[in-house]
């Protein structure tokens, strides 16, 4: 055989190695082609009918817009999904509203989150309606209009303590002519930036003033010919009454709570000393028509230091905090102001639970209506301004810059709560319009067991 010949033979007969290669080179696999070539096929066709759906739908808009019906169909069909989205958009914050609120309640300072949430001005919370509200009414998407609506005005009335005008009953000849009627002033003059409250004071016609942050200013206050129907004054510490009945005894009311950072660090731990006492108010007893009558002049810590912490981030603790994880103990470390703040308020029901004759107590409480530690008093007292009050009854700040205030007071933190069992409330007014840091509250109270 000649070696040409042998070169053919060699050439035609493949072996296993040249079918491999051969299989390499046009990429198909040992097993052969059937199941790529299946789901490439399968991927071409749906390629194509995607684009026969895109071809068709550009068709039919570009028929549409070349006449005046197919305009307004495409109009129409538009308006609908944005009243669809914008309805759904309602709901949703419906909801969120409503649950931030409850959550605030019920939780509030037990989580920073919360607790963070209570101090905000509550227009913070209602901005999204003056998007939503106009944008249904240009739309004419009544539902999603009514759910904004409700929303605003659930959360407004139920939990920021907007009340109604026509429960005050503040000055009526009735009222003003009842002998039983005790009138109670609070107002924390700190930071007062020198703006006297005479004027409001001659308007109401207070029988008992209540000053916090006052030092010893009764002596100077029984001087002043503008005071001068006030005869009784006395001072503890920082609290401060005028009063047109004797003052029977004065002293101060502290409560023993775990000591913690007035500033607190997600690293730092507990101070060392384990505990420390508080004075948080002022107890003083008048003869009110022969009846001693208990009056407790609050001032609780302000939290403004932790709060200023807070709005570096450190309030997303409470919600990022979650057990088990590393951040838990950080969010643990952050509480731990918030939970003095409710051990103080605890305390303080403690020692006005345990009073037999009828007790009020009155003054700055650093805590919004809305919050857990609110709750935790009206649970016990009646809050004035919701049983007699109107409006909103803000008290702080009384004047700022900030335009989510809108100028001026956006919290009520100054309260007169009062014993249900022998008081009940006329009527509640807060201080309409003092350039103060805070403003004025009162209430008329009767003394029911002398009516």
């Amino acid at each position: 055989m000649s070696v040409s010949r042998r070169f053919l033979q060699s050439t035609s007969s493949p072996t296993a190695g040249d079918e491999a290669w051969l299989q390499k080179l046009v990429q198909l696999p040992k097993g052969g082609s059937a199941g790529r070539h299946t789901t490439q096929n399968a991927e071409m066709k749906e390629g194509r009918n995607l684009t026969q759906g895109i071809h068709n739908g550009l068709n039919s808009l570009g028929t549409n817009l070349q006449t005046h019906e197919g305009r307004i169909a495409i109009l129409c069909g538009c308006i609908g999904l944005l009243k669809r989205l914008l309805r759904w958009t309602c709901l949703a914050y419906f909801v969120i509203l409503i649950s931030i609120c409850v959550l605030m309640r019920f939780v509030g300072e037990q989580n920073v989150f919360f607790a963070f949430c209570v101090y905000l001005p509550p227009l913070v919370w209602h901005l999204p309606t003056f998007v939503l509200l106009p944008a249904c009414a240009l739309l004419l998407e009544w539902r999603g209009f009514v759910l904004g609506i409700a929303g605003a005005c659930i959360s407004l009335i139920c939990f920021f303590g907007y009340e109604m005008p026509w429960k005050n009953d503040f000055n009526s000849k009735v009222g003003k002519n009842q002998e039983n009627n005790l009138v109670v002033l609070t107002n924390n003059r700190g930071q007062n930036a020198g703006q006297s409250m005479r004027a409001f004071k001659n308007d109401v016609a207070p029988d008992v003033m209540l000053f916090q942050e006052s030092g010893s200013y009764s002596a100077r206050y029984l001087a002043d010919p503008g005071y001068s129907e006030f005869q009784h004054g006395k001072d503890v510490g920082e609290f401060t009454v005028l009063s047109k009945y004797p003052i029977l005894s004065v002293r101060p009311l502290t409560v023993r709570v775990r000591s913690v950072q007035r500033v607190p660090s997600p690293t730092a731990a507990p101070l060392a000393t384990p505990e420390e006492s508080i004075v948080v108010a002022g107890r003083f007893v008048i003869d009110f028509q022969g009846r001693p009558v208990v009056l407790y002049n609050v001032h609780l810590p302000s939290p403004r230091d932790t709060l200023r912490y807070h709005m570096r981030g450190a309030f997303l603790y409470g919600l990022i905090g979650i057990p088990g994880t590393s951040l838990s103990a950080k969010r643990a470390a952050i509480q731990l102001g918030w939970n003095q703040r409710i051990e103080i308020v605890s305390g303080l029901l403690k020692l006005a639970n345990e009073e037999v004759d009828p007790t009020i107590l009155a003054g700055d409480f650093n805590m919004p209506s809305v919050g857990y530690c609110h709750g935790l008093v009206s649970d016990h007292y009646r809050d004035a301004h919701e049983d007699g009050g109107s409006g909103f009854g803000f008290t702080f700040p009384g004047i700022s810059g900030n335009p989510l205030w809108l100028g001026g007071p956006g919290l009520r933190i100054d309260y007169v709560f009062f014993d249900p069992k022998h008081w009940k409330c006329v009527g509640s007014l807060a201080e309409p319009d003092r350039e103060s840091q805070h403003r004025a509250s009162v209430a008329r109270l009767t003394l029911t067991e002398l009516e």
